[in-house]
């Protein structure tokens, strides 16, 4: 018998046993799933990226609406009346911030003349590079023959046209998402008692409320949290930019706030609007990638420790998976499923910590914390005088 004949035979029956052939199985399907899952979710992103944004945003302004209908506005009253407030609050936001954008686009010319004059030797160079380029592409099609020239013209109006294009779908999605944020908090209470009732047991109804009450305490202070930190980036980035110089500082300190909130993309924005503000306002050359260089440095703090470290200790989640969800989250659907990342994150943390069959996930996502069992001894007293007959 060969030896290839003898291992068959005897080896491989001991590493394909049926319990562990059905493991294998197992594994394969659950990484077939997460992929098929993340393919869907990219695939539905017009569809599934408001459905997300809306049910996060009914999460976070759930307690104001509970407030309003304890002061005696109706359910439906108090959904429209919190959902009306947060899109003025919103756009009053975005005007007031996008004045310093109007201000910069208003000199831009100017600008852009100040940042050319500056920048004359590094153009003269870049020139002189494209000249040479041009004429080893012309060497290179030598004896072939010529096409139609490109349409320059077109090609430059691309982005504008693309940005055209886009701005309905943008207001669709927005208008979408906020009827559906109404929708939800005006049902919010008809959706968690019907949840509650599906569960058989006094047990699994308790620890569903608790779950409900533990996911909105969990969004409300991250909120708070990020709301914080991106104050301190805000307030470092204003000293910075008054330390070095620049003018009006606290509008660079108020950018740098807001947007921080945009993962990756956000920063990115600010660091190049930094660097032509320092290009402009400089004469030395290492002075005008001074203010670029400052906020680069603040947020990577920011972004690679103090978040990570203060919302794991805060959330009770590993700085692992926080940076895994906003990195996933924002390959998926864009900068806003960075903003969505954390506390979908949270409300999966809880989800796990409230039902024993999830509680594997819970441990990887971080700290094993049960959220506490709704027949403690008052309740399990309580409940056992009901269960006596009289």
């Amino acid at each position: 018998m060969s030896a290839k004949s003898r291992f068959i035979d005897d080896v491989c029956p001991q590493l394909f046993t049926p319990r562990r052939s059905l493991q294998i199985i197992a594994a394969c399907g659950l990484f077939l799933s997460l992929l098929a899952t993340g393919f869907f979710l990219h695939a539905a992103k017009p569809v599934m990226l408001p459905l997300t944004t809306a049910f996060v945003i009914s999460i976070i302004l759930a307690p104001a609406a509970t407030r309003m209908t304890r002061m005696g506005l109706s359910q439906t009253g108090a959904a429209g009346m919190v959902t009306l407030i947060a899109v003025v609050s919103i756009a009053s936001l975005l005007v007031f911030s996008g004045r310093p954008a109007i201000a910069w686009a208003e000199n831009i010319p100017e600008l852009a003349v100040k940042a050319r004059q500056k920048l004359a030797g590094l153009e003269e160079a870049v020139t002189t590079v494209k000249e040479v380029s041009d004429q080893v592409e012309e060497i290179a099609k030598m004896g072939e023959d010529e096409g139609p020239a490109p349409a320059v013209a077109v090609k430059e109006s691309e982005p504008a046209a693309s940005v055209t294009k886009a701005a309905p779908g943008a207001v669709i999605q927005f208008l979408f998402t906020w009827v559906l944020v109404f929708f939800l908090l005006a049902e919010r209470n008809d959706f968690k008692r019907k949840l509650v009732a599906a569960n058989r047991s006094m047990t699994a109804k308790l620890r569903a409320v608790r779950m409900f009450s533990h996911i909105e305490k969990q969004i409300g202070v991250y909120m708070l949290t990020m709301m914080t930190i991106n104050a301190c980036l805000g307030l470092c980035m204003g000293l910075a930019a008054w330390a070095l110089g620049l003018p009006s500082p606290h509008i660079w300190g108020l950018l740098a706030a807001i947007f921080n909130f945009i993962p990756f993309v956000g920063p990115a924005v600010l660091t190049a609007l930094l660097g032509l503000a320092g290009i402009v306002h400089y004469e030395e050359p290492w002075m005008a990638l001074a203010p670029a260089a400052a906020f680069m440095a603040l947020n990577f703090i920011e972004s690679n420790f103090a978040t990570p470290m203060i919302l794991g200790v805060r959330m009770r989640v590993t700085p692992l998976a926080i940076i895994v969800s906003v990195s996933l989250l924002t390959f998926l659907w864009g900068p806003l499923g960075g903003v969505l990342a954390i506390p979908l994150l949270l409300i999966l943390k809880a989800i796990c910590d409230a039902v024993p069959v999830l509680g594997p996930v819970g441990v990887l996502i971080g700290e094993l914390k049960r959220i506490e069992h709704p027949l403690s001894a008052p309740h399990a007293e309580a409940s056992s005088r009901r269960a006596r007959p009289a």
